[in-house]
C-alpha cells in the first residue's frame, strides 16, 4: 500500500482540479466527485449530495460516483440526513444508491468489492444509521433512469482516527492476539462499531494472561441481529481456553449490557460471525432484505481486564466429577448429584477472609429423572458473614429453597456469627448466593450437604432411599399423600409403601381426589395397581382392596385403631398422571351407625342412615348379617338405592360408597349411582354391608336393602336338605328355587331376588279399591275364568243393545191407533217360585159402530190375589205412575166403570177411529 501510494497520489493531483468541499458536475452524462482528507483545506466533517440538492430534483440519466479516501490510519464515517431517490426498496429497479464500505485500495475493482446495500425510497428509516468503513474507503454509486427523479439525498462525513480499531498483535482485517504482558486493561470493539457491521466476517480475539491470573470482559454495548434462540447468523462466541477448541462459555446475539464473563484459567477466546449473504436487497426472491437496515446492528463494544487478584472459585473438599465451576462466572459453582452424593462445601478462600466485591452463587442439583428424585439438606458448620440480622446489609448469604434465581427470591438470609438451621430444599434443586459487596473481613461459612433421595411425598421417610412413608396420628391428623412426583407422570417399574397408624381410638379415613393408573382390560394384578391391607391383631396384613384403572375408589375406612398400608406399583415401561388422595385419623367426627344382626331364618330391612333425609358427610355404616344355620345363606336386594357417583372409567365412587362383602375373607364389590333391583348372596353364613361417605360427599336418597335368610335347592329337582315339599318347609321362589322362612310370605318386600316377586304375588291379598280392605289374591284360573264370564256378559249386552233398538223403531214405524179404541191392560204374575213375572198387555181396539162415543179404561183382574213372594225375590215396579198404581188396585177389587175420585184417577174418553184390535204380548223380567 505504501508503495503505491505516490502514484495513487499523482493521479489525485490529476484530478485535484475537480475537488474542493463540495465538487462541481465534471461534464456529459457521468458525475464523479472525490473527498480526499489528504487535500482537503477544510477539516471535516462535510456534506455530500445529489446534484443540486436542495434547490432542485436531481436529473435523469445520470451515473455518479462519490469516493471518500481518509489517510492511511483513518476510517470514514457517513451518515444520510435526507433521502429520497426513486424507487421501492428492496428492487429498486429505477433509481438508486449502492454503498461499498469494504474497499481494501482504489484499484480494487467494483465486482470484486462487497456491497453493503442498495438503497432507494423515501426516508432514512432503511438506510443504515451509521457506516464506518472497513479501511481508509468509502464508495457509492448513484444512479438514475431518463423516466422521474426526487429529491435525491444528502449526508454528512468525517474522517476518525482508526486506533480503536487496533489492540494487540493485528493478524488481519479483525484478527487479534492480546498479551497481558503488552496490555494488562483495555476495549474489543467489532470492525465498524459504533457503525453497521458488514456481513460475511470472521473474526477472533484471543487475550493470554500470565499464569495464575484469570481474566475479566464486559459488555459495554451489545447489539447484534437477533436471528432466533441459537444464534444462528449473527453471533459472539466465548470460549474458556485460547483457542476455539475450549470450552463454551456463552453464544451470545441481540443486545445486552453490562455483562460480565470470567475465564477459568489464564486464557480466552472471543469469536465474531456475521453469517454470509444475509444482505442481500438485489435478489428480487428476497421481500424482507432490507429489513436488515431497520434493524440497529451496531456490534460490541468489550471491555477485558488480566489479574491475579480475582477470586478462585470454591470447591467441595470432597471433590469428584460432580463438582464444577461455572464457566464464565467469578465464583459460581455447581454441584450435580451423582446419587446421594455428599460432600462439604466453604466461601472462597476459606478459612481466610471472603474477598471483598464478589457474588457467588452455588447451585446443589439432585437428581430428577423417571427414576430418581432428590433433594438437598445442607447444615453449617462454621459461619461468620458480617451484617446483623435481620437486614444484613453489609453482606449475607441468601438461600432458595425453590431453586429460583432473582430479585427478592430468597427464603432465607443469614450474616454475623449465629449458625443457620439446617435446610432442606422444596424440591431438586436449592440456590445459595454469597454477596460481600459491602463488607469488610470475614471468614465465610463451611457447610455439609447431602443429596437425599425424594419422591415428592409428604410425610416421613424411615428409609432414605426408600419409597416407603409413615405416617402417626401423633404427628398427622390429617393431610395428603400421592403417587411419586405427582401431578407429574410417576416412574415405572417402582413400588411405594404408605403405612398409616391412628390412635387406640381412632379410624383412617382415605378418600380418593385424583386417579389415574392407566386404562386396563384385565385383572388388576397385570396392572399398575394400588393395594390397600389392613393390620389384624394377629400382626398379619388382609386385603380390603385393590383397585386399578381409572376408575376411583371409594373412600376407605379402617378399623379401630389398626394399622393400615396402601401399596402402589407401577410396571416396567408404563407411566401416567398417578393419584393422590387424602388422609384423616378420626374419632368423633366419624357419624358411625349399622349393627350386628342375628337371623332366625326370617330377614329384614335396612335404610341409610338419616332416611328419608340425604345421608350426610363422614358417615361410616357397618352390618353384618350372620344367617341361623351355618348351612343357609344371606340374601340381600337392592330394591331402592341412590348413591352419589358412577361406577365407569374415569368417575367411580369417590365420595361414597357401599361394600358388599359376600365373604368376609375377599374384598368387597363397590356400588354408587343408581342401582335398582340388584341382588347379592353370601358364600357363607356371614354378609356385610359396609356404607362410606368422605369429607365432600354432598348427600343423595340413599337406599333400601331387603335381607332374606335362603337355602339353595336345586333348580331341577328341587332337592333340599330340610324336610317339607321339595325338601323346603318354608316357600320355594318360583324363578330362583330359594326357600324363604313362610313368614316373608306376603309381607309387601321382595325376598326372592332376581326379579322374582313369586314371594308377594300367589295368593297374597290385595287392597280393595272401593272398600280399601285387604281382600283374597286371586289364582291365575280364577282370573281366567272372570276374563271369560265377562267377555260372554259383554256380548250378550251388546246383542239386548242392538235388539232395543230395532223394536224401538219397528213401534215409532207403527201408525198411531184410532182416537176411539180401547185399551185393556192385564197383569199377568208369574208363580211364586220365578224370580220374574211376566206381564201381558192386551191392547183392545173396539170396532167403530159409526159413531164417536165416549171410551174408557177396563181393567180385568185376571188374578185375584197377588202371589206371594219369597225371602229373596225383590219386586219389579212398572215404570208410568198410573199403570202401577191401577195394578196395584186390581189386586183389591174389581174396578167400576165410573171410579171416584178417592180411588183412581179418571182419564179422559178420547175418541178413536174404530179398527180390529191388535193384541201385543210383552214379557218383562
Amino acid at each position: 500500500m505504501e508503495r503505491m501510494l505516490p502514484r495513487e497520489t499523482c493521479w489525485l493531483l490529476w484530478m485535484l482540479y475537480l475537488t474542493t468541499i463540495y465538487l462541481t458536475q465534471t461534464g456529459g452524462q457521468d458525475c464523479r466527485y472525490i473527498f480526499n482528507n489528504s487535500l482537503l483545506t477544510t477539516v471535516s466533517p462535510g456534506i455530500f449530495g445529489t446534484p443540486g440538492f436542495g434547490s432542485r430534483k436531481y436529473p435523469v440519466g445520470r451515473r455518479c460516483h462519490y469516493i471518500f479516501i481518509g489517510k492511511p490510519d483513518e476510517r470514514v464515517e457517513m451518515k444520510f440526513t435526507k433521502f429520497n431517490v426513486q424507487g421501492v426498496a428492496p428492487l429498486c429497479q429505477f433509481d438508486y444508491l449502492d454503498i461499498y464500505a469494504e474497499v481494501s485500495d482504489m484499484t480494487q475493482p467494483h465486482i470484486d468489492t462487497p456491497l453493503l446495500g442498495r438503497f432507494c425510497g423515501e426516508g432514512t428509516d432503511r438506510l443504515p444509521n451509521l457506516i464506518i468503513s472497513t479501511s481508509n474507503i468509502i464508495i457509492l454509486d448513484f444512479y438514475s433512469d431518463f423516466d422521474k427523479a426526487d429529491d435525491g439525498f444528502e449526508g454528512r462525513y468525517r474522517f476518525i482516527n482508526d486506533s480503536i480499531y487496533n489492540f494487540g498483535q493485528k493478524k488481519n482485517l479483525c484478527d487479534f492476539v492480546i498479551n497481558s504482558t503488552e496490555q494488562r486493561l483495555g476495549y474489543i470493539v467489532s470492525p465498524t462499531y459504533p457503525g453497521m457491521y458488514p456481513d460475511n466476517l470472521h473474526c477472533s480475539y484471543t487475550l493470554v494472561g500470565k499464569i495464575g491470573q484469570r481474566i475479566r470482559i464486559k459488555f459495554l454495548d451489545f447489539s447484534l441481529f437477533q436471528g432466533g434462540d441459537y444464534c444462528p447468523i449473527d453471533y459472539v462466541l466465548i470460549h474458556d481456553g485460547g483457542s476455539s477448541k475450549g470450552e463454551v462459555i456463552g453464544r451470545f446475539c441481540g443486545n445486552y449490557k453490562d455483562v460480565v464473563i470470567y475465564s477459568s484459567e489464564n486464557y480466552l477466546s472471543i469469536i465474531f460471525r456475521t453469517q454470509s449473504g444475509r444482505i442481500d436487497s438485489l435478489n428480487a426472491d428476497n421481500l424482507e432484505g432490507d429489513a436488515d437496515f431497520l434493524y440497529n446492528r451496531r456490534g460490541f463494544n468489550i471491555s477485558f481486564e488480566f489479574s491475579d487478584k480475582f477470586v478462585k472459585p470454591a470447591f467441595s473438599r470432597a471433590g469428584g466429577d460432580h463438582i464444577q465451576h461455572i464457566k464464565g462466572t467469578a465464583c459460581d459453582v455447581r454441584i450435580s448429584s451423582k446419587k446421594r452424593s455428599f460432600g462439604t462445601l466453604t466461601s472462597p478462600g476459606y478459612p481466610s477472609d471472603v474477598p471483598p466485591n464478589v457474588t457467588c452463587n452455588y447451585y446443589l442439583d439432585g437428581m430428577r429423572n423417571r427414576k430418581v428424585l432428590e433433594k438437598v439438606s445442607i447444615s453449617f458448620k462454621d459461619f461468620e458473614v458480617p451484617g446483623q440480622m435481620p437486614y444484613c446489609y453489609e453482606g449475607y448469604l441468601e438461600v432458595n429453597l425453590k431453586g429460583t434465581l432473582g430479585v427478592g427470591a430468597f427464603d432465607e438470609r443469614f450474616c454475623g456469627s449465629l449458625l443457620p438451621p439446617n435446610l432442606t430444599s422444596e424440591d431438586s434443586r436449592m440456590i445459595l448466593t454469597l454477596d460481600t459487596h459491602k463488607s469488610r473481613s470475614s471468614r465465610g461459612f463451611s457447610s455439609t450437604y447431602q443429596f437425599i433421595t425424594d419422591f415428592g411425598i409428604s410425610g416421613h421417610s424411615p428409609e432414605d432411599g426408600k419409597c416407603i412413608f409413615l405416617y402417626i396420628s401423633r404427628s398427622y391428623k390429617e393431610g395428603t399423600f400421592n403417587s411419586p412426583y405427582y401431578p407429574q407422570e410417576y416412574p415405572d417399574n417402582t413400588k411405594c409403601e404408605y403405612i398409616f397408624r391412628p390412635a387406640v381410638s381412632e379410624r383412617l379415613l382415605i378418600s380418593f381426589h385424583a386417579f389415574d393408573l392407566g386404562r386396563t382390560r384385565g385383572p388388576c394384578h397385570s396392572s399398575d395397581n394400588i393395594l390397600v391391607d389392613q393390620h389384624d391383631l394377629k400382626g398379619n396384613y388382609t386385603r380390603i382392596n385393590t383397585y386399578c384403572g381409572t376408575q376411583f375408589p371409594g373412600p376407605i375406612v379402617g378399623a379401630l385403631g389398626q394399622e393400615v398400608r396402601v401399596v402402589f406399583n407401577s410396571r416396567i415401561g408404563s407411566r401416567h398422571a398417578g393419584f393422590q388422595a387424602k388422609f384423616e385419623f378420626l374419632n368423633t367426627r366419624l357419624r358411625k351407625c349399622g349393627e350386628n344382626i342375628t337371623s332366625f331364618g326370617g330377614g329384614g330391612l335396612i335404610k341409610s342412615p338419616g332416611s328419608p333425609e340425604k345421608y350426610k358427610s363422614y358417615s361410616f355404616c357397618q352390618w353384618i348379617i350372620k344367617a341361623s344355620h351355618r348351612k343357609n345363606n344371606i340374601l340381600v336386594i337392592f330394591e331402592d338405592f341412590h348413591v352419589e357417583g358412577k361406577e365407569q372409567e374415569g368417575a367411580g365412587c369417590k365420595n361414597a360408597v357401599m361394600r358388599v362383602y359376600q365373604d368376609l375373607h375377599q374384598p368387597g364389590k363397590e356400588l354408587c349411582g343408581k342401582q335398582e333391583n340388584q341382588f347379592f348372596l353370601s358364600i357363607g353364613e356371614y354378609l356385610k354391608l359396609e356404607f362410606v361417605t368422605s369429607s365432600r360427599a354432598l348427600g343423595a336418597k340413599g337406599f333400601k336393602i331387603t335381607w332374606t335368610e335362603v337355602h339353595q335347592t336345586n333348580p331341577l329337582t328341587g332337592s333340599q336338605t330340610s324336610s317339607g315339599k321339595n325338601g323346603c318347609r318354608g316357600f320355594t321362589c318360583k324363578i330362583t328355587k330359594y326357600c324363604i322362612d313362610e313368614s316373608l310370605k306376603c309381607n309387601g318386600l321382595p325376598n326372592c331376588g332376581d326379579s322374582d316377586r313369586s314371594d308377594e304375588e300367589e295368593g297374597c291379598p290385595t287392597i280393595d279399591p272401593v272398600t280399601g280392605q285387604l281382600g283374597p289374591q286371586p289364582g291365575k284360573f280364577e282370573v281366567l275364568h272372570i276374563a271369560v264370564g265377562a267377555s260372554i256378559s259383554s256380548f250378550f249386552c251388546v246383542i239386548l243393545v242392538v235388539c232395543g233398538f230395532y223394536h224401538r223403531k219397528r213401534f215409532r214405524n207403527n201408525p198411531k191407533p184410532p182416537d176411539n179404541d180401547q185399551v185393556e191392560v192385564r197383569y199377568v204374575a208369574a208363580s211364586s217360585s220365578n224370580n220374574t213375572a211376566d206381564r201381558l198387555l192386551a191392547v183392545d181396539h173396539a170396532g167403530e159402530n159409526g159413531s164417536h162415543k165416549s171410551s174408557h179404561i177396563s181393567v180385568h183382574n185376571t188374578t185375584p190375589k197377588l202371589p206371594n213372594r219369597t225371602p229373596n225375590q225383590v219386586p219389579k215396579h212398572i215404570k208410568n205412575p198410573s199403570i202401577e198404581k191401577i195394578s196395584q188396585c186390581s189386586s183389591q177389587s174389581s174396578f167400576s166403570p165410573s171410579l171416584t175420585s178417592n180411588q183412581s184417577p179418571k182419564i179422559a174418553s178420547i175418541p178413536r177411529t174404530s179398527r180390529t184390535p191388535r193384541i201385543q204380548k210383552v214379557s218383562i223380567v
